[in-house]
């Protein structure tokens, strides 16, 4: 899972080392729900980062406000596992 996030992040942005500048979420994303549950900004960025390449990799997602929070509190409560948690979340929605 984590070779093919890093394949898809350099297909997205040409690199898979975090920008400076602030990432343009997906339109499925509503910036209201943008919690970041005290995460850095280096966490966020990882955060934004993710759920940018997430839309990039499932491109039927046209709604999904809650995919934001939910990355950012995987990110903060499981550090090692936000990942693949938030790739099953929508790879494996019926």
């Amino acid at each position: 899972m984590m070779v093919t996030f890093f394949r898809q992040a350099y297909c997205v942005f040409g690199t898979v080392e975090l920008p400076d500048k602030p990432i343009m979420l997906p339109p499925f994303v509503e910036a209201t729900h943008c919690l970041g549950y005290h995460l850095t900004r280096k966490g966020r960025a990882v955060a934004d980062r993710v759920v940018s390449v997430l839309g990039y990799a499932c491109p039927d997602i046209t709604y999904s406000p809650s995919l934001y929070p939910i990355t950012a509190a995987l990110l903060h409560f499981m550090p090692g596992k936000f990942l693949n948690c938030s790739a099953n979340l929508c790879f494996n929605a019926k």
